[in-house]
Protein backbone atom coordinates (compact mmCIF):
# COMPACT_ATOMS: atom_id res chain seq x y z
CA UNK A 1 0.00 0.00 0.00
CA UNK A 2 2.85 2.39 1.01
CA UNK A 3 4.58 1.42 -2.61
CA UNK A 4 1.10 2.42 -4.21
CA UNK A 5 0.93 5.57 -2.54
CA UNK A 6 4.27 6.66 -3.30
CA UNK A 7 3.95 5.95 -7.17
CA UNK A 8 0.28 8.14 -6.82
CA UNK A 9 2.56 10.62 -5.16
CA UNK A 10 5.35 10.64 -7.89
CA UNK A 11 2.43 10.61 -10.27
CA UNK A 12 0.61 13.31 -9.56
CA UNK A 13 3.13 15.80 -8.33
CA UNK A 14 4.79 15.39 -11.82
CA UNK A 15 1.90 16.60 -13.32
CA UNK A 16 1.08 19.61 -10.79
CA UNK A 17 4.89 20.71 -11.24
CA UNK A 18 5.33 20.33 -14.86
CA UNK A 19 1.79 19.14 -16.77
CA UNK A 20 4.14 16.81 -17.91
CA UNK A 21 3.50 13.06 -16.00
CA UNK A 22 6.48 10.84 -15.26
CA UNK A 23 6.36 6.76 -14.80
CA UNK A 24 9.42 6.06 -13.17
CA UNK A 25 10.68 9.15 -14.44
CA UNK A 26 10.72 12.18 -11.55
CA UNK A 27 11.02 15.04 -14.42
CA UNK A 28 9.06 14.48 -17.29
CA UNK A 29 10.04 17.05 -19.80
CA UNK A 30 10.36 15.50 -23.10
CA UNK A 31 6.88 14.37 -23.37
CA UNK A 32 3.24 14.02 -22.08
CA UNK A 33 3.58 10.82 -20.65
CA UNK A 34 7.36 9.81 -20.03
CA UNK A 35 8.12 5.98 -19.21
CA UNK A 36 11.69 5.83 -18.11
CA UNK A 37 12.03 1.63 -16.79
CA UNK A 38 15.45 -0.83 -16.85
CA UNK A 39 13.35 -3.37 -19.21
CA UNK A 40 10.45 -3.11 -20.80
CA UNK A 41 8.29 0.43 -20.59
CA UNK A 42 4.84 -0.25 -21.45
CA UNK A 43 3.14 -3.35 -21.28
CA UNK A 44 -0.53 -3.60 -23.36
CA UNK A 45 -2.42 -6.53 -21.79
CA UNK A 46 -5.45 -8.50 -23.47
CA UNK A 47 -7.36 -10.61 -21.33
CA UNK A 48 -8.68 -12.89 -24.07
CA UNK A 49 -6.58 -16.36 -24.37
CA UNK A 50 -9.65 -17.74 -26.38
CA UNK A 51 -7.81 -20.14 -29.36
CA UNK A 52 -9.42 -19.09 -32.68
CA UNK A 53 -10.08 -15.86 -31.47
CA UNK A 54 -8.96 -12.78 -33.53
CA UNK A 55 -7.23 -10.72 -31.33
CA UNK A 56 -6.23 -6.67 -31.65
CA UNK A 57 -4.50 -5.31 -29.31
CA UNK A 58 -2.02 -1.98 -29.35
CA UNK A 59 -1.57 1.32 -29.50
CA UNK A 60 -4.00 3.46 -31.34
CA UNK A 61 -3.88 7.24 -32.91
CA UNK A 62 -6.15 9.35 -32.57
CA UNK A 63 -7.18 12.77 -33.65
CA UNK A 64 -10.37 14.21 -33.32
CA UNK A 65 -13.08 11.94 -33.98
CA UNK A 66 -10.64 10.14 -37.09
CA UNK A 67 -8.24 7.24 -36.42
CA UNK A 68 -5.37 8.12 -37.97
CA UNK A 69 -2.87 5.19 -37.35
CA UNK A 70 -2.16 2.03 -35.29
CA UNK A 71 0.85 -0.85 -34.19
CA UNK A 72 -1.29 -3.12 -33.26
CA UNK A 73 -0.45 -7.08 -32.95
CA UNK A 74 -3.53 -8.94 -35.02
CA UNK A 75 -4.41 -12.73 -35.25
CA UNK A 76 -5.77 -15.87 -33.52
CA UNK A 77 -4.29 -16.74 -29.73
CA UNK A 78 -0.62 -18.50 -30.54
CA UNK A 79 -0.34 -17.01 -34.55
CA UNK A 80 0.01 -13.81 -33.96
CA UNK A 81 1.55 -10.76 -36.33
CA UNK A 82 2.20 -7.39 -35.54
CA UNK A 83 0.51 -4.65 -38.22
CA UNK A 84 1.41 -0.94 -38.84
CA UNK A 85 -1.82 0.83 -40.03
CA UNK A 86 -2.85 3.99 -41.39
CA UNK A 87 -5.44 5.60 -43.18
CA UNK A 88 -8.27 6.96 -40.70
CA UNK A 89 -11.73 6.80 -40.00
CA UNK A 90 -14.18 7.01 -37.23
CA UNK A 91 -13.67 3.50 -35.59
CA UNK A 92 -10.50 1.54 -35.56
CA UNK A 93 -11.96 -0.66 -38.37
CA UNK A 94 -11.30 1.83 -40.88
CA UNK A 95 -7.36 1.54 -40.28
CA UNK A 96 -5.39 -0.20 -43.23
CA UNK A 97 -2.81 -2.05 -42.06
CA UNK A 98 0.52 -1.12 -44.38
CA UNK A 99 3.56 -2.90 -42.86
CA UNK A 100 2.96 -7.07 -41.50
CA UNK A 101 5.28 -8.60 -39.49
CA UNK A 102 4.62 -12.20 -39.09
CA UNK A 103 5.16 -14.92 -36.51
CA UNK A 104 7.73 -17.01 -38.98
CA UNK A 105 9.30 -13.09 -39.47
CA UNK A 106 8.26 -12.65 -43.29
CA UNK A 107 8.20 -8.82 -44.14
CA UNK A 108 4.76 -7.79 -45.83
CA UNK A 109 4.07 -4.00 -47.39
CA UNK A 110 1.15 -3.56 -48.38
CA UNK A 111 0.37 -7.51 -47.80
CA UNK A 112 -1.24 -8.36 -44.28
CA UNK A 113 -0.27 -12.09 -44.87
CA UNK A 114 3.54 -12.66 -46.32
CA UNK A 115 3.47 -16.29 -46.91
CA UNK A 116 5.80 -16.92 -49.86
CA UNK A 117 8.62 -14.72 -48.94
CA UNK A 118 10.66 -12.67 -46.11
CA UNK A 119 9.91 -9.53 -48.03
CA UNK A 120 6.56 -9.58 -50.12
CA UNK A 121 5.60 -6.28 -51.28
CA UNK A 122 2.23 -5.74 -52.96
CA UNK A 123 0.91 -2.57 -54.56
CA UNK A 124 -2.28 -1.69 -56.83
CA UNK A 125 -3.30 -3.22 -59.99
CA UNK A 126 -1.42 -1.13 -62.84
CA UNK A 127 1.47 0.14 -60.82
CA UNK A 128 4.93 0.01 -59.92
CA UNK A 129 5.05 -1.84 -56.84
CA UNK A 130 8.74 -0.92 -55.65
CA UNK A 131 10.99 1.85 -56.96
CA UNK A 132 14.86 1.50 -56.25
CA UNK A 133 16.90 5.08 -56.04
CA UNK A 134 13.92 7.36 -56.53
CA UNK A 135 13.95 10.52 -58.35
CA UNK A 136 17.76 8.95 -59.70
CA UNK A 137 18.58 6.75 -62.68
CA UNK A 138 17.25 3.88 -61.05
CA UNK A 139 15.06 0.80 -61.27
CA UNK A 140 11.70 -0.41 -60.42
CA UNK A 141 9.36 -3.41 -60.30
CA UNK A 142 5.59 -3.89 -61.84
CA UNK A 143 3.55 -6.82 -60.71
CA UNK A 144 0.48 -7.68 -63.41
CA UNK A 145 3.14 -6.95 -66.09
CA UNK A 146 6.08 -8.35 -64.50
CA UNK A 147 8.64 -6.33 -65.64
CA UNK A 148 11.35 -4.31 -64.20
CA UNK A 149 12.11 -0.60 -65.08
CA UNK A 150 15.25 1.21 -66.05
CA UNK A 151 14.66 4.63 -65.14
CA UNK A 152 11.10 4.10 -66.00
CA UNK A 153 8.07 3.28 -63.69
CA UNK A 154 4.36 3.06 -64.75
CA UNK A 155 1.58 5.27 -62.82
CA UNK A 156 -1.45 5.32 -65.45
CA UNK A 157 1.21 4.75 -68.09
CA UNK A 158 5.18 4.32 -68.23
CA UNK A 159 6.76 7.35 -67.04
CA UNK A 160 10.20 8.87 -66.31
CA UNK A 161 11.95 7.84 -62.75
CA UNK A 162 14.72 10.81 -64.24
CA UNK A 163 16.14 12.23 -66.75
CA UNK A 164 16.86 10.69 -69.74
CA UNK A 165 16.22 7.78 -71.41
CA UNK A 166 14.19 4.86 -70.48
CA UNK A 167 13.79 0.98 -70.78
CA UNK A 168 11.74 -2.18 -69.27
CA UNK A 169 12.53 -5.49 -69.55
CA UNK A 170 8.60 -7.19 -69.30
CA UNK A 171 7.08 -10.98 -69.52
CA UNK A 172 3.78 -11.01 -71.42
CA UNK A 173 2.14 -13.68 -69.24
CA UNK A 174 -0.78 -14.05 -71.54
CA UNK A 175 1.90 -14.87 -74.49
CA UNK A 176 5.09 -16.19 -72.61
CA UNK A 177 6.99 -13.78 -74.90
CA UNK A 178 10.01 -11.43 -73.31
CA UNK A 179 10.94 -8.07 -74.46
CA UNK A 180 13.37 -5.17 -74.09
CA UNK A 181 11.30 -1.90 -74.63
CA UNK A 182 12.95 1.75 -75.16
CA UNK A 183 11.84 5.01 -74.71
CA UNK A 184 11.45 6.96 -78.48
CA UNK A 185 12.96 9.93 -76.90
CA UNK A 186 14.83 11.27 -73.17
CA UNK A 187 12.28 13.15 -71.28
CA UNK A 188 12.24 14.27 -67.71
CA UNK A 189 11.37 12.59 -64.38
CA UNK A 190 7.68 11.90 -63.86
CA UNK A 191 6.58 12.63 -67.67
CA UNK A 192 5.12 10.62 -69.78
CA UNK A 193 7.40 7.85 -71.97
CA UNK A 194 6.42 6.08 -75.34
CA UNK A 195 7.91 2.77 -75.39
CA UNK A 196 8.97 0.77 -78.49
CA UNK A 197 10.56 -2.64 -78.38
CA UNK A 198 13.20 -3.12 -80.51
CA UNK A 199 13.92 -6.86 -78.94
CA UNK A 200 11.98 -10.08 -78.16
CA UNK A 201 12.48 -13.73 -77.39
CA UNK A 202 9.58 -15.85 -78.25
CA UNK A 203 8.32 -18.25 -75.94
CA UNK A 204 9.28 -21.07 -78.20
CA UNK A 205 13.27 -19.67 -78.25
CA UNK A 206 12.63 -17.54 -81.66
CA UNK A 207 14.78 -14.06 -81.40
CA UNK A 208 13.62 -11.38 -83.28
CA UNK A 209 15.03 -8.14 -83.80
CA UNK A 210 13.60 -4.36 -85.22
CA UNK A 211 13.89 -1.02 -85.49
CA UNK A 212 13.98 1.94 -87.56
CA UNK A 213 17.77 2.12 -87.21
CA UNK A 214 18.49 2.60 -90.96
CA UNK A 215 16.98 -0.72 -91.42
CA UNK A 216 19.91 -2.27 -89.61
CA UNK A 217 19.58 -5.93 -87.63
CA UNK A 218 22.37 -5.97 -86.71
CA UNK A 219 25.32 -2.75 -86.95
CA UNK A 220 28.80 -3.74 -86.07
CA UNK A 221 29.60 0.27 -85.07
CA UNK A 222 33.09 0.30 -83.74
CA UNK A 223 34.74 -1.96 -86.88
CA UNK A 224 34.30 0.92 -89.58
CA UNK A 225 38.58 0.84 -89.67
CA UNK A 226 38.49 -3.00 -89.57
CA UNK A 227 35.79 -4.38 -92.30
CA UNK A 228 33.54 -4.48 -89.81
CA UNK A 229 30.71 -6.74 -90.55
CA UNK A 230 26.76 -5.46 -90.89
CA UNK A 231 23.80 -7.03 -90.98
CA UNK A 232 20.71 -5.07 -92.50
CA UNK A 233 17.51 -4.93 -93.98
CA UNK A 234 15.70 -2.17 -96.35
CA UNK A 235 13.18 -1.74 -99.08
CA UNK A 236 12.50 -5.53 -98.76
CA UNK A 237 16.36 -6.91 -99.44
CA UNK A 238 18.73 -8.54 -96.84
CA UNK A 239 22.21 -7.22 -97.07
CA UNK A 240 25.17 -8.78 -95.70
CA UNK A 241 28.00 -5.50 -95.90
CA UNK A 242 31.63 -5.86 -94.77
CA UNK A 243 32.97 -2.16 -93.91
CA UNK A 244 35.91 -1.11 -96.19
CA UNK A 245 35.91 -4.14 -98.19
CA UNK A 246 33.86 -3.38 -101.33
CA UNK A 247 29.95 -2.80 -100.06
CA UNK A 248 27.85 -5.45 -99.65
CA UNK A 249 28.95 -9.26 -100.02
CA UNK A 250 25.27 -11.04 -99.67
CA UNK A 251 22.17 -9.50 -101.13
CA UNK A 252 18.96 -11.21 -101.25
Amino acid sequence: MKKLLSILFMFFSAAAVAQNVGVGETAPTEAKLQVKAADSAVLVLHNSTTSGSNIKTGMFFKTGSTYAGSISTIGAYGSYRMGLFTYGGASPSSLVERLSISDGGNVGIGNSNPLYGKLVVRGSVGATVAIFDDKAAGISLQSDLPSIGFNEYYYAGSRFISNGYGGKLALATAYGDLGWYTSNASGVADASMTLKQPFGISREGSLFIQGTDAGYVFKDRTSTNYGGWNLYATEGRASLYRYNQGGNTISI
